[in-house]
């Protein structure tokens, strides 16, 4: 009975989101001046931690250093602010991505110009990679410095093993930096949990290379997204002006293979995730109409694109108006279809404006073969952009991006643009299943790669879990007696999405569980 209950329930779980999901909650979190969110990521309590950068002296921020300040925001489950970090010096510092590491603290990555603050050193008065770490609660831990006498940026991270991998940009030829191609190259960087570099790689040609996004694929690697303005070195060709360039490396950052889409005009890569098939979903803004894009409604257009494990394109789709659109961020889905993050700024007739009046963050969905399914518009009269779109761990989405708008959907904002904040989900669950939340059970690390553990905030008596595949198979089941905490592994398990149910005499408790080797 419990295993039929357990099929129709993901049957449900994937009847939901056919359509746009329920919006949870929105806020806006920032001061009187500009505020921009980058990126989220759940965290082991089931909440969530945001980073951007703010220019704020004032509401919701404090302890600005001066001109602009990486800025961390940490938030329960229903978006309450827990605590809230500005880090920099008296420049210019911005906050790009941040992880949660498996003792709970944080790492994140952006660059800084200051000199004092919280920056321990800088190379020059340019551009360093600044990476900080931050214990649970927000404190300070270590700072780490990466450059020379140019400027080098970070813009993305994830974790591998025991290290922690930044990419971005390096220009400089001295200090930190060596090997560099011309003038400027991607920049790939690996770095202990104790802040310790352990090895740089730098790719390129002649011509100006970054990377922006970077995801661990199936095999222990890397998939990096970033331009090329080269036609040599490292990179294959040059399809016209700028490129994007997706770079598939090994587990030391050394390059294994790379394509070059786009065509005759500008073409940028805003991110890229791994797909359940061993390929990649590739998210772009572009304003060609040749090459490997089939159309161009005006200026840039939304692209996203399915890719191989070898990086050949097997869907794509290219949308938007007559103005400047683009892709930013995406999630897949348990029944391998995707959703979007797209910034669009009209719809395809001249002279209309979108659905708020200004610029939309616009969720779009796409079946597993790459059909759109469905669309959904949030915004006001003003501007917001989507920076990151993310699956939580109790399989709700949050979006975070910036916004201007004092309307709309829009409520809240502190002046100019805030950090806006938006979780999507199911409100509630048929046949009497519960969907856990931090009160209840708390599972990690996400992703897993060698097992996860389970704490729930009460002593289990005769329980039994169950973990489920995408399809409702059972893969695994165990007796959990006697004991809050336990621990699965999951080692054997190829790398995907699956769902754990937890059945106590009374209750019945789930939450998706992603699996990445």
């Amino acid at each position: 009975m419990r295993y039929s209950v357990s099929i129709l329930f993901f049957g449900f779980f994937f009847q939901a989101f056919s359509q746009a999901p329920d919006t949870l909650w929105t806020r806006c979190y920032g001061g009187a001046s500009y505020e921009n969110a980058k990126s989220v990521r759940p965290t082991a309590d089931g909440g969530l931690i945001v980073i951007g950068s703010t220019t704020s002296y004032d509401g919701e921020v404090e302890g600005n250093h001066g001109s602009s300040d990486i800025w961390v925001v940490k938030l329960d489950e229903s978006g309450e602010p827990e605590w809230t970090k500005t880090l920099g010096g008296t420049y210019q510092d911005e906050g790009f991505d941040i992880v949660q590491l498996p003792d709970e603290s944080y790492v994140l990555a952006g660059h800084t110009i200051s000199q004092d603050g919280d920056v321990s050193m800088n190379h020059g008065l340019t551009y360093d990679a600044w990476i900080v770490k931050l214990s649970v609660d927000g404190d300070l831990v270590w700072d780490l410095s990466i450059g020379g006498s140019d400027n080098e940026e970070l813009f993305g991270m994830t974790i591998s093993g025991q290290n922690i991998i930044v990419v971005g940009n390096a220009y400089s030829t001295d200090g930190d930096i060596s090997g560099n191609h011309g003038l400027s190259d991607v920049f790939i960087a690996r770095i202990s949990f104790f802040g310790a570099v352990e090895n740089i790689v730098l790719l390129g040609g002649t011509s100006a290379e970054t990377a922006y996004a970077v995801a661990n694929s199936n095999d222990q690697g890397f998939i990096i997204a970033g331009i090329s303005n080269s036609d040599d070195g490292d990179v294959p060709t040059n399809l016209g002006q700028q490129d994007i360039w997706v770079i598939k490396t090994d587990y030391t950052g050394a390059m294994e293979w790379s394509k070059v889409f786009g065509g005759s005009a500008m073409d940028r890569p805003r991110g890229i995730i791994p797909t359940q098939d061993g390929g990649y979903l590739l998210l772009a803004e572009s304003s060609s109409a040749d090459g490997d894009l089939t159309s161009n409604s005006g200026f840039y257009d939304c692209w996203v694109a399915k890719l191989s494990q070898l990086g050949i394109v097997e869907w794509q789709q290219c949308f938007g108006g007559i103005s400047f659109d683009g892709s930013f961020s995406g999630i897949q889905l348990s029944d391998g279809s995707y959703v979007t993050a797209n910034e669009i700024y009209a719809p395809e007739s001249p002279g209309e404006l979108t659905p708020h009046g200004g610029t939309d963050m616009v969720l779009k969905a796409f079946s597993a073969d790459g059909t759109p399914t469905w669309e959904s518009w949030y915004g006001g009269s003003g501007l917001e952009r989507p920076y990151c779109l993310r699956r939580m761990n109790d399989s709700s989405w949050v979006m975070v991006g910036e916004t201007n708008s004092i309307d709309g959907d829009v409520t809240g904002n502190h002046g100019d643009d805030d950090f806006w904040v938006v979780k999507f989900g199911i409100e509630s669950l048929p046949l009497g299943i519960k969907n856990s939340s931090s009160t209840h059970m708390k599972i990690y690390p996400q992703p897993a790669t060698e097992q996860i553990t389970i704490e729930m905030d009460t002593e289990l008596s005769d329980a039994h879990y169950t973990l489920f595949d995408v399809l409702g198979n059972k893969v695994q089941t165990g007796i959990v007696n006697l004991i809050s905490t336990f621990s699965i592994s999951v080692n054997s398990l190829p790398s995907g999405i699956y769902f754990l149910q937890v059945n106590t005499n009374t209750d019945q408790y789930s939450r998706s569980v992603q699996v990445l080797h």
